[in-house]
């Protein structure tokens, strides 16, 4: 029995004598390869910011956010984060995700919302971001949204959402930082009246025609047109939420603003901005060239100063494009 039981120890001992003379590289330690990342994530806004000395109205600002988090590689779902306490004129948020498990190097897809309650998600198939799944990434990264935001519920402007997708690269092991830029999913056009003429005065039909696509991208499609784009019967942008008749008083500026899906790009025809009584004005740069289209996250500014002259309103006029979070400005001046 003791010669038995010698024999087994002794292969026994053999075994681990070659396993020792192996090099390390045959065998194979799944655990090793596998490190924890960590990454922190911000999250910038443009709503929270001052553009040209003019604050971002509040339904403009950042109330709720959500980030959600796959793999590049299978839409793997590792987090879907969701915050509803944001600061009044918050310029960012910022999330930790400490528990990122990876080997080597891999691409990580965020995907940034805020003002989430404003969406209508429902022609994606996408019922609720809360639950969504990986299998629902694809949809929701090519969505198209068609609510107009000009819309008043229940007394007040509807939230304008924000979004932001990104793919962000982390090394195993990698202490990772990272920021992501949102923009608003659509244009904004801001008509600005002073009346210096002593008396308040009506002005009636305020429009810009032929420039409010009737849907839009949920998040930039990097140039992409949505070839479903169709212009309705009503297309007319009429800067002024219920009524074309906007009364200016004489003691502070009048603002009326509206909300448009990125117009498509024509380069022939300029917008032109129209009003009962006056001469249409095409909307021209200095160096002639037109202004013929809006992009999302960009704002376009008029301001109308009235001057009377003798026994008519003479309108000043200028205008300018701005990023949202931007004060570079154009601004062509019409004498």
């Amino acid at each position: 029995m003791k010669i038995k039981t010698l024999k087994k120890y002794a292969g026994g001992m053999a075994l681990l004598t070659l396993l020792g003379l192996l090099p390390a590289s045959c065998i194979k330690d799944d655990t090793a390869a596998v490190k924890e990342t960590t990454l922190t994530l911000t999250v910038a806004t443009r709503a929270g910011e001052t553009v040209g000395n003019n604050e971002m109205d509040a339904n403009e600002q950042m109330k709720t956010l959500r980030v959600i988090v796959a793999r590049s590689s299978n839409n793997e779902i590792l987090y879907n984060e969701y915050r509803d306490e944001i600061d009044d004129n918050a310029s960012q948020y910022v999330f930790n995700f400490g528990e990122l498990t990876i080997e080597e190097s891999e691409d990580f897809d965020f995907y940034a919302i805020a003002n989430e309650a404003s969406l209508d998600l429902r022609g994606s198939g996408i019922t609720s971001l809360e639950e969504v799944t990986n299998t629902d990434l694809t949809a929701l990264k090519n969505c198209i949204i068609n609510r107009d935001y000009n819309e008043i519920v229940e007394g007040n402007p509807l939230q304008i959402p924000q979004t932001a997708f990104k793919t962000i690269p982390v090394g195993a092991g990698e202490k990772k930082t990272a920021t992501i830029q949102l923009e608003f999913v659509v244009a904004k056009i801001s008509v600005t009246f002073t009346n210096q003429t002593g008396n308040s005065l009506y002005i009636d039909g305020l429009s810009i025609e032929d420039i409010k696509p009737d849907r839009g991208f949920l998040f930039d499609p990097n140039g992409a047109e949505i070839s479903t784009v169709v212009m309705p019967e009503n297309s007319t942008c009429t800067a002024v939420n219920g009524s074309e008749r906007i009364w200016v008083g004489t003691n502070q500026p009048t603002t009326v603003k509206a909300y448009i899906y990125p117009t498509v790009k024509d380069d022939q025809n300029a917008f032109v901005l129209k009003a009962n009584g006056y001469e249409d004005l095409e909307l021209n740069r200095e160096d002639g060239s037109h202004l013929t289209s809006l992009d999302r996250g960009e704002w376009l500014r008029i301001n109308i100063t009235l001057i009377p002259k003798v026994t008519e309103v003479y309108p000043d006029i200028e205008w300018e494009v701005v990023d949202w979070s931007s004060s570079e400005v154009e601004v062509p001046s019409f004498e």
